[in-house]
């Protein structure tokens, strides 16, 4: 037996070499792709898929009550901003440049230049006002053997930031990721800043007491010096202070799995680099005892990572019922959580029983908590001196501004009402709806609820079908090429015979649902669960599928050619009669196995079909 396992690894070893040097070093950025999907937000963001193109729709918001606009285009990278007066000085993130929106219009004068480094998650990342004066953090770049990350203050004069005065450096790391940098004033006029671990387990402030690393980095302190208010932390992209209680809040960005929303006490240890996400296997007796640094869980997890960045207290009359909420954005997919608060501004509550026990696992609804979507990487939220909501997006360039919405009841009730009139439907009620035999193309169901509607024999080409409802409707024999699925419910919905050619469909859920015989070909799946379905006779071919399960889904006669799926789970799934050429484990050898198989099949190497003989004896 061992011999056998040694053969095989053996075999796979020359597979690796004889494609390595088939394919090139172009075909092998591939591997390299699939092989950065492993670590977090912005360490692999040139290979996010959610960035190979902008989002063609703009975002929306479940409250029927709001607006979302542009607000400010044509900017470039921008990361953080802060309010100084009515103006808003706003940050690039490559370029070093602070500029400044004036009376809502991108001047064309910049207010500074700075000198950065911008490798990874390097460049300029936070700033904060204080009446005049200006405090930025950036990796500054003296030279090419010199890089450190600083915090500056400025005075700002007339559109421009003067007076510089170097408060603190930190160490930038060697890799260019986790820098941290975001700024944060407490109801005692303390500047926090949270600095990252440099991609580097090794450290004192890691909890790691032995080793001889000691830099400050995995920590938040006060910019001026000071003791350290918090250690133990991985990657953070957003720091904020709930000023009605004083405390310190932080999002951080996990490894490969369960992101985090953190409560910040004084001596707050957050457990990296031995605990991640919750305490599962009660680590934290692992963790050192450090002048009285105390562990505590995260306030919420998500066990697979959407890379949370900004969050931010919303105190505006405009704005009532989100005062006793904190608002959080995230990276990978654009979308803005509302997190209700309890009496004490301590905990979180949900009317989800499944997230009662503060995590959002791999196959469970987060609707409960999406506020909106589309943002298309969110990096700051901030709340404006006029009471309105503004959050950028980094791979737009643009700066969205959130109001309240001054459409009449009446005239939102006739756009639900005229459904093959209007190709705006978001957040209307059609639960019950015969919409069977319709032209419903390029349509907007954001927020809709589909619940038991019939959409039978239906056409929804090119239709954007986000945190959408569509528990229990009738879908059979509908059209829905090119359809955008995003965080929707398709539970116990009948889809037989479906066309769902060239769809894209993510973090949704078709739990026992009727697929049978339906299209998923050229299709794009990610975060998905389709638990219990029938998939009988489906077509999936040359299909992307990362992440998502397929527990007891029938596979009778179905086509699963070309799939080489990412990270997903078939090992409950029944098989029978399907066709398939690539490996279904859901392991990391036959991640590896899969993509050398999809670059073997694009050569013209002449030993292809041996090998992938071989490779399909080893799945």
């Amino acid at each position: 037996m061992k011999k056998s396992i040694l053969l095989l690894g053996v075999i796979t070893l020359v597979c690796f070499f004889i494609v390595e040097n088939s394919l090139g070093e172009s075909d092998f950025l591939e591997i390299k792709k699939v092989m950065a999907q492993e670590d977090d937000v912005l360490g692999g963001v040139e290979w996010s898929p959610q960035h190979e193109g902008v989002e063609k729709y703009l975002p929306v918001i479940k409250n029927t009550n709001w607006k979302v606009e542009k607000f400010v285009t044509g900017l470039q990278w921008p990361t953080t901003m802060d309010f100084i007066g009515n103006d808003i000085l706003i940050l690039e993130k490559n370029s070093g440049n602070v500029r400044l929106i004036r009376d809502g219009v991108l001047q064309e004068k910049i207010a500074l230049t700075v000198n950065v480094d911008f490798l990874g998650e390097r460049g300029l990342l936070g700033i904060l006002t204080e009446n005049s004066f200006v405090y930025l953090f950036f990796t500054e770049s003296e030279n090419d053997d010199i890089v450190k990350n600083t915090i500056y203050k400025y005075r700002f004069d007339d559109g421009r930031l003067i007076e510089p005065e170097l408060l603190h450096s930190f160490p930038a790391g060697a890799s260019g990721i986790h820098n941290g940098g975001i700024l944060a004033k407490n109801n005692d006029n303390q500047i926090f800043v949270i600095i990252g671990d440099n991609h580097n387990e090794e450290g004192i402030f890691q909890n790691n007491p032995s080793s001889m690393e000691i830099e400050e980095r995995g920590i938040v302190k006060e910019i001026t010096g000071g003791e350290y208010y918090a250690i133990g932390i991985r990657n953070s992209f957003g720091l904020t202070v709930d000023s009605q209680t004083g405390n310190l809040w932080d999002t951080e960005n996990g490894n490969l799995l369960y992101d985090e929303i953190n409560l910040i006490h004084p001596k707050f240890n957050s457990g990296w680099s031995k605990i991640t996400g919750p305490d599962l296997e009660n680590k934290r007796q692992d963790l050192p005892e450090y002048e009285n640094f105390v562990y505590s869980d995260p306030k919420f997890s998500w066990e697979v990572t959407v890379s949370p960045t900004a969050l931010s207290f919303i105190d505006s009359e405009l704005f009532p019922e989100l005062k006793n909420s904190l608002l959080v954005g995230d990276f990978n997919h654009g979308i803005l959580y509302e997190f209700k608060l309890n009496e004490d501004r301590t905990e979180f509550i949900f009317k989800n029983e499944k997230l009662q026990d503060k995590v959002a696992n791999r196959d469970e609804s987060v609707d409960e908590i999406v506020l909106g979507s589309g943002f298309n990487g969110i990096t700051d939220i901030k709340m404006g001196p006029d009471g309105l909501i503004y959050i950028i997006s980094i791979m737009d360039g643009s700066i969205y501004r959130i109001s309240p919405n001054i459409e009449k009841e009446e005239n939102a009730i006739l756009r639900c009402k005229n459904v093959e009139v209007n190709l705006d439907l978001s957040n209307c009620n059609l639960s019950n709806r015969d919409l069977s035999n319709r032209d419903l193309s390029n349509r907007d169901f954001s927020f809709a609820n589909l619940t038991s509607a019939d959409l039978s024999n239906s056409k929804l080409e090119n239709s954007k079908i986000w945190n959408a409802d569509l528990s229990n409707s009738k879908l059979e024999n509908s059209n829905m090429k090119n359809v955008d699925i995003f965080s929707s419910n398709f539970f116990n919905s009948n889809m037989k015979n479906v066309q769902l050619i060239n769809a894209k469909i993510r973090q949704s859920n078709f739990n026992e649902a009727n697929l049978f015989n339906s299209n998923f070909s050229k299709s794009n799946l990610a975060t998905t669960v389709f638990d219990n379905s029938n998939m009988s006779k489906i077509d999936l071919r040359n299909s992307v599928i990362n992440y998502v399960t397929f527990n007891q889904v029938n596979f009778k006669d179905a086509n699963l050619e070309n799939i080489y799926p990412y990270s997903s789970d078939f090992s409950n799934a029944f098989l029978d009669n399907s066709v398939r050429n690539s490996c279904l484990a859901d392991n990391i050898v036959d991640r590896g196995l899969n993509m050398i198989l999809k670059n073997i099949r694009q050569s013209n190497f002449p030993l292809n079909s041996i090998i992938e003989q071989i490779i399909m004896i080893i799945c």
